[in-house]
Order: structure tokens, then C-alpha cells, then sequence
């Protein structure tokens, strides 16, 4: 069985990206879902199986769907850019999230993403750069403004 289709409690939008898979014994489905003070999707019924992040899991009764992490993390700050010889050489403050990356950008295209707050690359003339955060969850920062050698 598959529960067709979730709706954004604030926009009545439906969720597209939401598709969750269960099963039931009997197919008699889901009886009941409703949302918690967490925001976590409840549904239960003649569930037994369901699809997991690590795939089919058993599932007795009710299962939980998480709301999903989409909060942007805060921009790096600071980018300073000096040029050595043919190397330009950038860094920035990081953010506090924990476990963020960062992009690093030249003229609005991403040449690398690294843990650290400093990079260096071989010298083009008149480039810009930008730097942006990326946390666990895959949401990116803003990008900070740009910075030449």
C-alpha cells in the first residue's frame, strides 16, 4: 500500500518529494495519521512493513516519518584572498554548525568543497571568489560576497 499523498500543514501545498511506501497483512491500510508538537507524521493502521532509509524494515502497527532538515546553515564570513606567485590562496571564518563543508566557488562555479577554512588554487586572473557552507542535510548558506586576489 502507499500512502498517496502528504500535504504541508502551513501551505496545504502537496509534498512531492513525500512518498513513503508501507504494507499492511491485510490491506486494510491506514487508519488513522496525525502530526505531533515535533512535527513527526504518524500513521497507523495494518502496517507491517514499511520503507526505511535503509530499506524495507518491519514496521508493527505505527510508523514515524521525520520532518526533514531543511534549515540553510549560517554563511562563513570574513573571505580574504592573497595571491602568492601563481597561487591564490583563500580563507575565511567557518560557521558553528557541526560537521559543515564549505564550496568554494570562482565566478559563480563550484571548484571544490573542503572541510577547512582555507584553500588554495592555481591563479586566474580577475577571478572572484565565494565561499558557502553546506551542512549535514545537504542545505547551503548564502555565499559570501565576493573576493579577488
Amino acid at each position: 500500500m502507499r500512502l498517496v499523498a502528504a500535504f504541508d500543514k502551513d501551505s496545504g501545498e502537496v509534498i512531492g518529494e513525500f512518498s513513503p511506501v508501507l504494507k499492511g497483512a491485510s490491506g486494510y491500510g491506514v487508519w488513522e495519521s496525525f502530526v505531533d508538537s515535533r512535527g513527526n507524521l504518524w500513521v497507523g493502521g495494518d502496517i507491517n512493513r514499511s520503507l526505511g532509509a535503509n530499506g524495507e524494515q518491519r514496521t508493527v502497527g505505527f510508523a514515524r516519518f521525520a520532518p526533514r532538515d531543511v534549515t540553510a546553515p549560517s554563511t562563513p564570513s570574513n573571505l580574504s584572498v592573497q595571491r602568492d606567485g601563481s597561487t591564490d590562496k583563500l580563507s575565511w571564518s567557518g560557521v558553528r554548525e557541526s560537521g559543515a563543508r564549505y564550496q568554494v566557488l570562482r565566478d559563480d562555479r563550484v571548484i571544490a568543497t573542503v572541510s577547512g577554512t582555507s584553500y588554495e588554487v592555481e591563479h586566474t586572473d580577475g577571478a572572484r571568489y565565494y565561499v558557502r557552507s553546506i551542512d549535514a542535510s545537504e542545505n547551503f548558506s548564502a555565499s559570501t560576497g565576493a573576493a579577488q586576489a
